[in-house]
């Protein structure tokens, strides 16, 4: 639902300070080259999550930069704020990753295997259980509490960014919270470590296997929903993935190798530069989500992300393609506007959709958040709204 509008001569919103203050702090990192910022490609930036307001506030750690005047306190605690979205973290993190911090204590308490609440339908309803001993890389399914064992429902993948971790982009994002009323198991499998210890996903030649480490991790990821699909009631037709930046590439890479999905969103991700690679690809429904400020990775494309790395399309390219794939007519209509951003005016999302003609299953959309950077302030909705739009096939 929109949030009205003020009217005439009324005092503009607390959120207009945060939107004033968050443009200027952008502008800083526009000097700031590519090449420069590679190898802080999210990830570790999602620790501020949880930081500086509400669980459903998403990032909120505030950088360092340049002293500032003394400002108001009010003001001064919504710039804080806004800061605190704008902010790329080192990628050069700890390999001995904390988890009982990452899944907080009530979390780490309840990941289980096979043992369940007493009274419900099935023994695993409501628990987070472990998969992936098989590849000795650990995932965390989480299973809404109303699971019955008998209803199939449906499976999603979230992919974490470059030097982030499963936990991090969840409390980023805000899926778990939404298992139960949505209905949805949740899958949340690590990428592996690179010589500098941060946690990335084989993609493409792009992003993110900078250190050229190698390795299958679509083999890997086709595994952990086979093995949730052998241990649970799935349905096979709602098999969706999400994921944010090398995730989000990692989300386009599933989909050019054929992995059993029906449907992928990535938000400020891109597939491979050259199109033939994913051209005997499966047609399926994409949704693209990319800030038009994004200074990490350019809404526009690059041909090439840094020394030794390849490029990709720009996200209205790659929408293309899988809008063609999927038998689609090439003349998108406009959706509805959305509101993502919550440090950006409202509606601050335009929608780009091509439905028309598409093959059964198929369909490609483009929301573009006006301002929007590579770590958008998501609102609180954010998961309710992508769920939505799986949900809405």
């Amino acid at each position: 639902m929109l949030r009205p509008r003020r009217s005439k001569g009324q005092r503009p919103p607390a959120s207009d300070v945060r939107y004033r203050a968050r443009m200027r702090l952008n502008s800083r990192y526009r000097r700031l080259t590519p090449v420069g910022l590679l190898t802080i490609l999210i990830g570790a930036l999602l620790l501020t999550a949880c930081s500086g307001g509400a669980p459903d506030d998403g990032n909120g750690a505030v950088s360092s930069g340049p002293e500032q005047p003394a400002e108001p306190a009010g003001e001064q605690q919504e710039k804080e704020e806004a800061a605190g979205q704008a902010t790329e973290v080192p990628s050069q993190v700890s390999s001995d990753v904390d988890e009982s911090r990452d899944l907080g204590e009530e979390a780490a308490a309840r990941v289980k295997v096979g043992q369940g609440e007493k009274g419900s339908t099935h023994p695993d309803a409501g628990e987070t259980v472990m998969l992936g001993e098989a590849w000795q890389r650990p995932a965390r399914l989480r299973i809404p509490s109303s699971y019955d064992g008998e209803a199939p429902l449906p499976l999603l993948l979230l992919l974490h960014g470059y030097t982030s971790t499963s936990a991090r982009q969840d409390e980023y994002m805000g899926f778990s919270r939404h298992i139960d009323t949505d209905r949805y198991l949740l899958l949340l499998p690590e990428g592996r470590r690179d010589r500098s210890g941060a946690q990335f996903w084989n993609a493409t030649d792009a992003c993110c296997d900078i250190y050229k480490v190698g390795g299958d991790d679509v083999s890997y990821l086709v595994g952990l929903i086979g093995e949730a699909q052998g241990a649970y009631a799935i349905d096979a037709e709602r098999v969706w993935v999400i994921g944010h930046s090398n995730g989000g590439f990692m989300s386009y890479r599933l989909a050019c190798d054929g992995a059993p999905i029906a449907a992928i969103v990535s938000l400020a991700g891109s597939e491979f530069a050259d199109g033939s690679v994913c051209e005997d690809a499966s047609p399926l429904r994409v949704l693209q989500i990319h800030g038009d400020q994004d200074q990490i990775i350019d809404i526009d494309g690059t041909a090439s992300l840094g020394p030794g790395l390849g490029g990709f399309p720009s996200a209205l390219e790659v929408v293309e393609r899988w809008a063609r794939r999927g038998g689609c007519e090439l003349s998108p209509e406009a959706g509805v506007r959305q509101d993502l951003d919550r440090f950006l005016p409202e509606e601050d999302t335009v929608v780009l959709v091509y439905a028309s003609g598409c093959e059964a299953g198929a369909g490609a959309e483009l929301w573009t958040i006006v301002g929007g950077s590579h770590i958008p302030a998501l609102r609180a909705d954010f998961a309710e709204q992508v769920v939505g739009w799986l949900m809405s096939e």
